[in-house]
């Protein structure tokens, strides 16, 4: 799909993807290091087109979502009193399902796609999430260090359903392709 997008723009695969990775990390990035948390996946994340060329990212769903209220505080943005699931003051909870979500599933997803289709090497299509990722992430340096760290989280949602507390997220680490980048 996705190289049939790119088949009908102006656009280089490169061009495309070096427009596609900004949209994809700037916001969801930028709101971590405020101290909220997006879950990032394929369903919650949407690329708006303007004639194939990648535009503005559209989020959705916000169930995944995990929010500090102090960092946010500290940040000068105070919000109403929040319930649930949605307040997370931990770091590492927050980081870790924005990371599953958006750098273990999605982007894995497109450079994989990316990779076979154009037969490039995967650091050709690495290097700029690298990049990107690493000048978003440089104001929180816990995000940093998980975005570059050996390992990425993945939600092992199968695990999970089976488990006799099928709401209680379970991890596996995968490889990080960009941990050399920094």
């Amino acid at each position: 799909m996705i190289a049939t997008v790119i088949a009908t723009t102006t656009l280089t695969p490169p061009q495309w993807w070096n427009r596609c990775v900004p949209l994809l990390l700037t916001g969801p990035l930028t709101l971590a290091g405020l101290g909220i948390s997006l879950e990032a996946h394929g369903q919650n994340t949407l690329i708006e087109l303007d004639h194939g060329h990648p535009h503005r990212l559209v989020y959705r769903d916000f169930g995944g979502v995990r929010v500090d209220p102090d960092r946010l505080a500290a940040n000068g943005i105070h919000c109403p009193p929040l319930h649930g699931d949605i307040p997370q003051p931990h770091p590492h909870t927050r980081h870790t399902t924005l990371l599953a979500a958006l750098y273990a599933t999605v982007l894995r997803q497109l450079v994989h796609t990316l990779t076979h289709h154009y037969q490039t090497p995967a650091d050709d299509w690495w290097r700029p999430v690298a990049e990107h990722s690493h000048r978003l992430s440089h104001t929180d340096p816990h995000l940093h260090d998980m975005i570059f760290a050996d390992t990425w989280p993945l939600k092992a949602t199968t695990a999970m359903r089976l488990s006799p507390d099928p709401l209680t997220n379970q991890w596996i680490r995968l490889p990080n392709p960009i941990a050399g980048h920094r």
